[in-house]
């Protein structure tokens, strides 16, 4: 996700979904640059997972399968101020079970429309 091997603004909708927290947070614009890279005007975009304030290293998966994978958590606000940064207008953003233990995210968000610009 760091370097998609997609051509630029042709792609209509991307989708990442529980990955993003496995970024470190030096490579966290880096990846949300490439997805906007790729969407069209008009494009949507779609992230989604954990959220939080922690970082943690989790050594063992579901099912108890030996791992070595980093979960850095950040809180929804972050996603949505990264999102806005690259010029993406957010549609939807919701926090789904805010005081458990382990809160999710969903955001919607588009790439504007020049109005000279075909969709």
């Amino acid at each position: 996700m760091l370097d998609l091997p997609i051509a630029d603004a042709s792609v209509g909708v991307l989708a990442c979904w529980y990955v993003l927290h496995h970024l470190p947070d030096a490579d966290v614009a880096r990846a949300l640059g490439e997805f906007v890279r790729v969407l069209r005007p008009g494009g949507v975009l779609l992230i989604g997972g954990h959220v939080g304030e922690s970082s943690t290293l989790k050594t063992e998966g579901y099912g108890g399968s030996p791992m070595r994978v980093f979960v850095n958590l950040r809180p929804a606000d972050y996603w949505a101020a990264q999102v806005r940064s690259l010029g993406l207008t957010i549609e939807a953003h919701t926090v789904f079970d805010p005081d458990d233990e382990h809160p999710s995210h969903a955001l919607f968000a588009r790439v504007p429309v020049s109005p000279s610009q075909p969709v």
